[in-house]
C-alpha cells in the first residue's frame, strides 16, 4: 500500500518541534533561577508545554501521512502518549537545572527520556486505526530509538549549557540550540514512521471498536491548541524576564544612589575637616603679617596667605556641592536690591582684575529688588565675575549690569576673553566638566563653579544661560531672577525643581 507525506504539515511538524524545543530551554533557565513553589510551577508549566509540544510535533507528523484507506486514532492510546511525553519532558527539566550535570546522571537520564519520546512515538502509532496491515521493521525502529536517545542527550546537555544566559529572552545561541533539537525530534519521529509499512487489511487489520477520534479537521485542532499553549507558555517567560530585567535595573540605580550618596557624604566630611586646620593656617598666617609686616617674611606670609585663601575657596565649594546634592542647603529670604551687592561683589574682584589690566565696568543703578538670600546671591554674582575675569586676557574687558522689566530682573555678566567652543556651551553648567582637560590646565579649579551659581540661582526660582560666538569671542552670562513681590511664582519654580 504506497504511502506520501503532506509536505505543509511536515513542515508544521518541524516548527513545533524547534518551538517546543525553545520552549523547553526558557522554561530550564526558568526552573534553575527560581526557588520554592516558584520552581515548582515553572517545572510543570514546562513539562507540560514542552511534552504537549513534543507529542503534538509527533502527532501532526502521523496526521500529515496520506494512506489510501480513512484513519481514525484510539483516544486512551493517544491521551497515554501526551502523558508519556510531558513525563519525558518533567524529567528533562529536571536534570538540566541541576546544580551539576556528571555523566554519570547524563548518559542514563538520556536513556531514560529517549526511551519515553520513543514510547510516545510507538503508543501514538499503535493508537491508529485503519483498514489495513501494519509490519514494522527492526532496524528503522533501532534506529528511531537510538535517535531518541541522541535527542534527549543534546536537549539535555544544550539545556544545562544556556541555562545562565544572560541575553535576550529571544537569543541567537538559543535558537540555533532549538533548530538542532528540532532536527533530531523531527528525524526521530519520521525514522520511526519509516519503520511501519503498510499493507492490505487482513482478519486481524485494526479496526477494533472504542472511542475514536475521526481526522477531519484535527490537525487544525491540535496544531492551533499546540501553537497556543506555546505561546502562552513564551509569553509568561517573556514576563518573567521583564520582570528580572526590573528588578536588575532597580536594584543597580539603588547601588549607584548610595554610592552616589556615600560620596556625597564623603565630601561633605571631608570639606569640613579640611577646614579646620585651613582656618587655623590662614589665622596664624594673619598673626605672622603683623609680627613681621615687611621683608621676607611678609613676602613669604602673603604667598601663603593667598594660596590658603584659595584652597579655603575651593573646600567650600566643595562642601556647597554636598549640600545641594544632600539637600542641605538652606536659604534665608529678604528682600535685596541686586545693583547693591553687584557693586559689593565688584570691590571684591576689583583687585584681581587691576592685576591683569581689565578693564571692570559696573552698571548697578537699577533700583530692582529681588527675594533671596544675601550671602548666597553674592556668591552667585562674585563666581560669575571672578570666572569672567579668570578667562579674560590681560587688558581686556568685563563688564557687568542689572536691568529690570517685563517682571523679571537681570543680572548680565559678558567679558571679551576666550569664549566657549559651542560644542562645550551645552555642558558649560555642569559639575566637575571644563573646556581645558590637560593636567597642564592654564587655569585652576575643580570646575564646579558654574554648577554651583546654575543650583543657587534655580533655588532662588531664576534661570541662568551662557551664550558665546565662539573661541576668542568672549561670552555672556545671564542671571534672571523674579522681582521681590513675585514670592509665589518663586515658589512655585522651587518646588518644581524640587
Amino acid at each position: 500500500m504506497s504511502a506520501s507525506y503532506d509536505p505543509l504539515l511536515v513542515a508544521i511538524s518541524f516548527v513545533i518541534a524547534v518551538l517546543a524545543a525553545y520552549v523547553a530551554l526558557e522554561f530550564t533557565e526558568r526552573v534553575t533561577r527560581a526557588r520554592g513553589r516558584v520552581r515548582s510551577f515553572w517545572w510543570l508549566g514546562g513539562a507540560v508545554a514542552m511534552g504537549v509540544g513534543i507529542w503534538s510535533m509527533h502527532f501532526v507528523g502521523m496526521l500529515a501521512l496520506e494512506l489510501p484507506v480513512p484513519m481514525q486514532f484510539d483516544v486512551p492510546l493517544v491521551l497515554l502518549s501526551v502523558l508519556v511525553a510531558i513525563a519525558a519532558s518533567a524529567l528533562a527539566l529536571h536534570i538540566g537545572s541541576q546544580a551539576r550535570l556528571p555523566m554519570r546522571a547524563l548518559f542514563p537520564a538520556s536513556l531514560l527520556m529517549g526511551t519515553a519520546i520513543s514510547g510516545m512515538q510507538f503508543i501514538g502509532m499503535a493508537a491508529m486505526r485503519i483498514p489495513a496491515a501494519i509490519s514494522w521493521s527492526a532496524v528503522f525502529v533501532a534506529a528511531s530509538i537510538g535517535m531518541a536517545i541522541a535527542a534527549s542527550f543534546a536537549t539535555i546537555t544544550l539545556a544545562f549549557r544556556l541555562r545562565r544566559d544572560e541575553g535576550r529572552l529571544f537569543g541567537r545561541m538559543k535558537l540555533g540550540a532549538a533548530i538542532i533539537i528540532g532536527f533530531s525530534v523531527v528525524g526521530m519521529h519520521y525514522t520511526g514512521m519509516a519503520a511501519a509499512s503498510f499493507g492490505p487489511a487482513t482478519g486481524q487489520a485494526q479496526s477494533g471498536p472504542g472511542l475514536l477520534l475521526p481526522v477531519q479537521g484535527l490537525s487544525v485542532a491540535v496544531i492551533a491548541g499546540t501553537l497556543l499553549i506555546l505561546g502562552l507558555a513564551l509569553a509568561s517567560a517573556a514576563i518573567d524576564e521583564r520582570e528580572r530585567l526590573l528588578v536588575r535595573e532597580q536594584r543597580a540605580r539603588q547601588a549607584v544612589e548610595t554610592a552616589s550618596r556615600l560620596k556625597d557624604e564623603f565630601l561633605a566630611t571631608l570639606s569640613h575637616e579640611l577646614r579646620t586646620p585651613l582656618n587655623v593656617i590662614l589665622g596664624r598666617t594673619q598673626m605672622l603679617r603683623s609680627i613681621a609686616p615687611d621683608g621676607r617674611v611678609g613676602e613669604l606670609t602673603d604667598i601663603i596667605e593667598r594660596n590658603g585663601a584659595a584652597l579655603a575657596k575651593l573646600v567650600e565649594d566643595l562642601l556647597d556641592v554636598s549640600r545641594i546634592t544632600l539637600g542641605h542647603l538652606r536659604l534665608d529670604s529678604q528682600a535685596l536690591r541686586l545693583g547693591d551687592l553687584l557693586a559689593v561683589a565688584a570691590q571684591g574682584v576689583l583687585p584681581a582684575a587691576q592685576a591683569k589690566e581689565i578693564q571692570l565696568t559696573v552698571n548697578a543703578s537699577d533700583p530692582a529688588v529681588v527675594s533671596g538670600d544675601p550671602t548666597r546671591v553674592q556668591q552667585i554674582i562674585w563666581n560669575l565675575l571672578t570666572n569672567a575675569i579668570k578667562f579674560t586676557p590681560p587688558r581686556g574687558r568685563v563688564e557687568a549690569t542689572v536691568s529690570s522689566g517685563k517682571g523679571e530682573v537681570k543680572l548680565t555678566v559678558a567679558d571679551n576673553g576666550r569664549g566657549i567652543d559651542p560644542e562645550f556651551l551645552p555642558h558649560v553648567f555642569e559639575p566637575f566638566r571644563q573646556a581645558e582637560k590637560s593636567t597642564s590646565r592654564t587655569h585652576g579649579g575643580l570646575g564646579i563653579g558654574l554648577s554651583i551659581v546654575r543650583h543657587l540661582v534655580e533655588l532662588h526660582g531664576g534661570t541662568v544661560t551662557a551664550a558665546s560666538r565662539g573661541p576668542g569671542q568672549g561670552s555672556v552670562f545671564t542671571v534672571t531672577l523674579p522681582p521681590a513681590h513675585d514670592s509665589r511664582g518663586i515658589e512655585r519654580r522651587r518646588a518644581r525643581r524640587a
